[in-house]
């Protein structure tokens, strides 16, 4: 199965010709910039000189700061890690995943990054969308537990369990990499696969399943990126504006980052968390007597706008009810989301009063090494595949939904 092989893989370091294969851009002179064309510009913070001498900075939150110096190499190295586990909130009692995004340990009304709801009882405001554990910033979390129970698409045990059989992965590049516990210019793009490929016993070309049987790299399957987030030949829109390794500890930041997550209902279409200022960290730890490296204690967090939520969560297809949520969502759902707005959408309207406009979003995730010939080629999602499996395409799942799912 697929852990025998990564027990016995190792990361794989490129030179500069397999950054430009992989990533589709000279590693050593361009950071491009993440999000696709139909995501709302941010501010441009791609770069860290320019971010400095911009009107909007991006504030630091707790995490190790760049290293002071750290060993140099003329093209340094292209590791992958793909996710092991992602953990939304499996057990309550581990808390809140995330981080202190806004810098605020908001733990009455006024002390916040913008202005929480103010309408209903302030207690249940504060319970929704105040912080816990030392200013940790994730809403979402309380959302999931609530609706874990109402659809079963949103248990995030069961989200954990499609991410172990393969139908949906997450898989890190880090390029630039010096290979040492230190280095203060990484480069990290994040590369989501809706699926994976097979290898036909008789050695032909590798073929879609259509999720038959869990992913088995033993048996030559290879992971199927997705399309939508191809950017050149090979490389992914999904690219650090930031990225270090400091004392072992990698941190990246992320103008946009998408994370789609399958859930266990037997539906092929994503969940797509849009987040936008978005961090990511997780402690580096090394493969042992012919081991695999591995990514340990990591964290995924950023902002998610109100109306990308609604609108993810209206697709869904209730398999309690056999139906999909479309309408549903506007009722008291959207109004419990609404209320639950805790932070802005963007970093630059922290602490200016204005009105929350997105959810605040964490997850614990743990990643192992994997070798880039585990990487198959991109593939769409097509209205086809719906249909084979008996299942309705996305752009015709809610016809009578015409208003924009929109927040008061």
């Amino acid at each position: 199965m697929r852990a025998r092989l990564l027990a016995a893989a190792a990361v794989l370091s490129f030179a500069c010709g397999a950054c430009v294969l992989v990533f589709g851009m000279d590693p050593l002179t361009e950071r491009a910039a993440d999000g696709g064309p139909d995501e709302a510009p941010l501010p441009d913070a791609a770069d860290e000189s320019r971010e400095e001498a911009g009107a909007c900075v991006v504030d630091r939150i707790a995490l190790p700061d760049r290293p002071t110096t750290s060993p140099k190499t003329e093209d340094g190295s292209l590791s992958f890690f793909l996710f092991s586990s992602l953990d939304l909130g499996i057990n309550p009692a581990d808390g809140r995943p995330g981080f202190d995004l806004d810098r605020h340990e908001t733990v009455d009304l006024a002390d916040n990054g913008c202005a929480l709801f103010a309408g209903g009882d302030p207690n249940e405001t504060l319970r929704r969308a105040g912080d816990t554990d030392g200013g940790v910033d994730n809403t979402t979390y309380e959302m999931l537990q609530l609706l874990r129970y109402f659809v079963r698409a949103f248990d995030p045990e069961r989200i954990n369990a499609r991410l172990d059989w393969g139908y949906y992965g997450v898989v890190l590049g880090v390029a630039r990499w010096n290979g040492t516990p230190n280095d203060d210019d990484v480069l990290v793009q994040v590369i989501p696969t809706n699926g994976y490929w097979e290898a036909p016993s008789d050695g032909g070309a590798l073929f879609w399943n259509r999720e038959a049987r869990p992913l088995d790299f033993d048996a030559g399957d290879k992971l199927m990126p997705d399309m939508r987030f191809l950017s050149g030949t090979a490389g992914s829109t999904l690219t650090s504006a930031a990225g270090w390794i400091n004392d072992g500890k990698l941190v990246a930041r992320f103008n946009r980052l998408t994370v789609p997550v399958r859930s266990s209902v037997d539906d092929l279409r994503p969940f797509d968390l849009k987040m936008a200022d978005a961090w990511l960290a997780a402690t580096i730890v090394d493969g042992v007597d012919g081991g695999v490296a591995t990514l340990r204690d990591g964290t995924v967090a950023g902002r998610i706008h109100a109306s990308s939520f609604l609108s993810q969560a209206s697709l869904v297809y209730d398999d309690q009810s056999g139906a999909f949520l479309c309408a549903r969502v506007t009722g008291e759902t959207s109004e419990y989301l609404c209320n639950a707005r805790d932070i802005r959408s963007s970093h630059c309207d922290d602490d200016r009063n204005l009105p929350c406009d997105a959810l605040s979003f964490g997850a614990r995730f743990e990643a192992t090494a994997i070798p880039k010939d585990a990487i198959g080629p991109h593939r769409a999602r097509l209205d086809s595949d719906y249909v084979e499996k008996g299942q309705t395409p996305p752009s015709q799942r809610c016809p009578d939904l015409d208003a924009a799912l929109e927040c008061p």
